[in-house]
């Protein structure tokens, strides 16, 4: 007889769907959805009998059965880049925890950021999508090309026109722990095992866990810069 998977406690299963209040997070990444969905639980590691909350997302049904099934000719979904969409909802959220959203969420309160034009608006959310779409690139492959680092430094080049200057100076450090990931995993190749390689590596594997925590931080940053009301 087949092996029963065990079921997502009932305790965690409320947890998941009380954190991203029944949103998709590649709805939201990608098509910058946040309307509530019918959708189920997935598996992030596929690995159906870890129910941790960390290992566990709430999905549309569509994007749900996109992520379990197998792809042979195209890319499918990776697990970075799910969890990095998920840190952006669950930060986007959690700076509007009331009523319901469009993209991005209006406010009630007076805001001192004043609103963008549409064609500054769309400016700027060219340079967020690239850099989200960076960050889920480095962190999803854990490697950095120097082509790579050099696109992404071209591409939101204009932030310092059209962002403020603290906001800039943000892309400018992704940047640059991007080339250190690069001149980091070159330098590995290079070394023999012992004590400096070893450095090397923990110094790799931190720049990835700081790439990696930039998906909400960015949300947060740039929110102030395309709120539309």
């Amino acid at each position: 007889m087949a092996k029963r998977r065990p079921k997502v406690p009932k305790k965690i299963e409320t947890e998941v769907l009380v954190r991203c209040k029944r949103r998709c997070p590649l709805c939201f990444g990608i098509d910058g959805n946040v309307q509530e969905v019918r959708g189920q639980i997935a598996h992030l590691d596929r690995d159906r009998e870890n129910n941790a909350s960390k290992n566990l997302s709430y999905m549309c049904q569509k994007h749900h059965d996109d992520y379990d099934s197998p792809r042979s000719q195209t890319k499918g979904y990776t697990e970075a880049e799910i969890r990095l969409y998920q840190e952006e909802l669950e930060g986007y959220l959690a700076e509007n925890p009331l009523g319901t959203w469009s993209y991005p969420a209006p406010r009630k309160q007076k805001i001192s950021v004043p609103v963008p034009s549409p064609d500054l608006y769309d400016r700027r959310m060219v340079i967020y999508r690239r850099t989200r779409d960076f960050l889920s690139q480095v962190v999803g492959n854990a490697s950095c090309s120097l082509q790579d680092a050099f696109s992404f430094a071209a591409d939101t080049h204009e932030a310092q026109f059209i962002f403020d200057a603290k906001f800039a100076a943000y892309l400018q450090k992704i940047y640059e722990h991007a080339l250190h990931l690069h001149m980091t995993e070159t330098l590995l190749n290079q070394l023999p095992v012992g004590e400096e390689r070893s450095e090397a590596a923990q110094e790799e594997h931190e720049n990835l866990l700081w790439l990696y925590d930039q998906g909400a931080e960015l949300a947060k940053r740039a929110h102030p810069f395309l709120r539309l009301s």
